[in-house]
């Protein structure tokens, strides 16, 4: 189920849009309880897993259909619940209603019982991806001439370009790096929220050629792109220290990769799953030290990228887990096959 975004084809899915194809603030969300409710109503799905907390696992408990999954993503159960009361009140009626609450770790687990959810139905899942799909043999020396790096030690950065990822943080670090290492490259994928102001500020390197801007790519792209960069660096950090903001997508695809990272030091990332360089949130000029380091440490960057091609072997395998989640769906349903599935 989707909403605001056109049906996407997926083999043996069928897709459905919940609310008003154009939004109007007033009226969607109560256009998308409904719809819920009618859908569920309709199709009697064995299991209803939302992804995201707030939004899609809300609009599942209000529908009161049982078996429900909701899944934690980051904001939803992190920053987002102090900003937001709504969000917080809405988060909170999704996590008590739930059958099963999903989380990334046990920050996020932490924060989930502190809104309230009994601790019983609490399962930790870290992000995870396709390790047959996500893989070194998927470098590409052939992409590399076209996006013009070949040659050159290259940084990529996956994150969009405004202060809420703190973007402002690589920038500053690109013009220390290129100070003292001018071959090396950065590549960034063009998103809309706050790029003008972003690319007015990295003209300058642009223009200079030190960074490539490419437009945001499908998500089938993404293993080649990430495989064929020689680091990857993120520098996003929550507005508020709370759990459940788990581990970046890309970040785990960029292990898997055996890509070496480059991460700011939020707790999240300060256990032994984690092979990363960290720096400390927000400094740049860490950050830039950390890039040249690795860029100029070809070893260095081998070793890092295969202890984290490990540990995503370990905890972020999407095989393992996706057995992992169906044996749960099966034993949901079951629960559930002779009951009502409206409570």
């Amino acid at each position: 189920m989707t909403s605001n975004f056109s049906p996407v084809q997926i083999p043996g899915v069928k897709v459905f849009t919940l609310g008003l194809r154009k939004p109007i603030p007033a009226l969607t969300f109560s256009t998308r309880i409904i719809d819920t409710a009618r859908l569920l109503k309709k199709i009697q799905p064995d299991v209803v897993h939302a992804h995201y907390i707030f939004g899609f696992g809300f609009l599942g408990s209000l529908s009161g259909y049982h078996p429900l999954i909701v899944t934690g993503m980051g904001n939803d159960i992190g920053h987002d619940s102090v900003d937001h009361p709504f969000i917080r009140t809405g988060v909170k009626h999704a996590i008590r209603n739930a059958d099963i609450v999903s989380v990334k770790d046990e920050f996020a687990k932490e924060r989930a019982i502190l809104l309230g959810c009994d601790e019983k139905k609490i399962i930790i899942r870290h992000s995870y991806c396709n390790m047959d799909i996500f893989t070194p043999e998927a470098r590409s020396e052939e992409l590399r001439k076209r996006l013009g790096v070949n040659g050159h030690p290259t940084v990529l950065f996956t994150r969009r370009l405004n202060e809420e990822y703190r973007s402002g943080v690589i920038l500053d670090a690109i013009a220390k790096v290129i100070e003292s290492m001018p071959d090396v490259r950065f590549i960034m994928l063009k998103r809309e929220k706050g790029l003008p102001e972003f690319l007015l500020k990295a003209k300058r390197f642009e223009l200079s050629g030190h960074i490539k801007f490419i437009p945001e790519i499908p998500h089938s792209e993404m293993p080649a792109l990430i495989a064929s960069s020689d680091i990857y660096v993120d520098t996003f950090y929550p507005r508020h220290d709370v759990g459940g903001h788990g581990q970046g997508t890309n970040t785990i695809e960029a292990m898997s990769c055996g890509v070496p990272q480059i991460l700011p030091d939020r707790r999240e990332y300060q256990g032994d799953w984690c092979k990363a360089l960290l720096y400390p949130k927000g400094n740049s000029n860490v950050l830039a030290d950390a890039i040249i380091t690795l860029a100029r440490d070809e070893k260095l960057r081998k070793t890092l990228g295969k202890q984290s091609r490990a540990s995503a072997q370990e905890f972020g395998n999407e095989e393992k887990i996706m057995k992992e989640i169906t044996l749960l769906y099966q034993k949901l349903a079951e629960k559930y096959e002779r009951h009502s599935r409206i409570g």
